[in-house]
């Protein structure tokens, strides 16, 4: 792999790297030369600069999944341990990432902060807004393989395709009998 370039420092007269460090933040813009990625802070590039390389990646003993963090890579190994370290304080339930306790806890607050802007019905998930906005504009993204029929949530089509795998069986049966 190559190695990344050292950060470049976008001023409209390059002075010498300390002098660039020492002038106020509004004017020095950090750049990473690979992604284009800027940074106020020298210390925040020199970390983002690790994720273009192997070197900083903390590896997953398990499976082998990589994180450019070793918070990131904690997260990840929940999946494996089963660990889920926020709860739930109205009904107790364990949740393996703090999102999805927040998530969660909308059920129980009754908010819905995602509103549908063609009829003003309201969800606590962007995803369900998503998925609801598509039945006023009849899109229908994910198609069954097997008769073609469209359908506006993935969920969807996942419930018909197991209603399809038996209708398929049943026919396969009465061929043979």
């Amino acid at each position: 792999q190559e190695e990344p370039e050292a950060p470049r420092i976008k001023e409209e007269q390059e002075d010498t790297k300390q002098n660039q460090l020492n002038e106020t933040q509004d004017k020095n813009v950090l750049s990473c030369r690979i992604c284009d990625e800027t940074f106020t802070e020298n210390i925040l590039l020199m970390k983002h600069l690790k994720i273009h390389t192997d070197e900083g990646l903390f590896s997953c003993k398990i499976c082998g999944k990589t994180a450019s963090r070793k918070c990131h890579l904690d997260v990840h190994m929940r999946t494996h341990t089963g660990e889920k370290p926020f709860l739930c304080n109205l009904c107790g339930k364990n949740f393996r990432l703090k999102a999805d306790l927040r998530r969660h806890t909308m059920t129980h607050t009754g908010g819905k902060p995602f509103p549908c802007k063609i009829c003003g019905k309201s969800f606590s998930r962007k995803s369900s807004l998503t998925v609801h906005v598509r039945t006023h504009v009849a899109e229908k993204p994910f198609s069954c393989e097997i008769c073609g029929k469209g359908f506006c949530a993935k969920a969807f089509l996942n419930l018909h395709m197991r209603e399809q795998r038996a209708s398929v069986v049943l026919c396969c049966i009465s061929v043979l009998l």
